[in-house]
Order: structure tokens, then C-alpha cells, then sequence
């Protein structure tokens, strides 16, 4: 997954619904797109973080170092995004 082209589109949703909204349209017009922004944010989110978690548990395995601290910091920034 490419994460620009995730925001890329995200960035385009939220022009959209902000054409929706300058042209007064409707709440119930408006709220499935910001439901589908605001799960696609939540989806990038988790790609970033599992990625990142992924990486640092490889490196931290082929040196032998552990990993605890990293996971607990990807675990906040998890807990930061709710």
C-alpha cells in the first residue's frame, strides 16, 4: 500500500465534501463520506504503525535487542490516534 496515494485520496474525499457543503447539501448527503474519511484515516493509521512495528521488531530480533520498549511506544501512539 502507498500511503501518499492513501492520503491522496483521502485529500480528495475531503474536497468533496467540501463542495457538498458550500453547496448546502444535505446532513444525510454529507455524513457517508466523513464516515468513509474517517475510516480510511483510521486504516492508515494502523498500515503506519503495524509497518513501523514490524520493522523495528525485525531489526530489534537480528540484534538481539528487545523489543518491549518500541512495542510500548507503537502501542501509545495507537492508543493516541483513538
Amino acid at each position: 500500500m502507498d500511503e501518499k496515494n492513501r492520503l491522496r485520496d483521502i485529500a480528495g474525499q475531503i474536497s468533496a465534501v467540501l463542495s457538498m457543503m458550500d453547496q448546502k447539501r444535505n446532513c444525510a448527503d454529507v455524513i457517508p463520506p466523513l464516515a468513509a474519511i474517517h475510516s480510511s484515516v483510521d486504516y492508515l493509521i494502523l498500515h503506519i504503525v503495524g509497518a513501523s512495528m514490524t520493522q523495528c521488531i525485525r531489526t530489534e530480533l537480528r540484534t538481539g535487542d528487545s523489543a518491549e520498549d518500541m512495542i510500548r511506544e507503537n502501542i501509545h501512539i495507537l492508543m493516541k490516534s483513538r
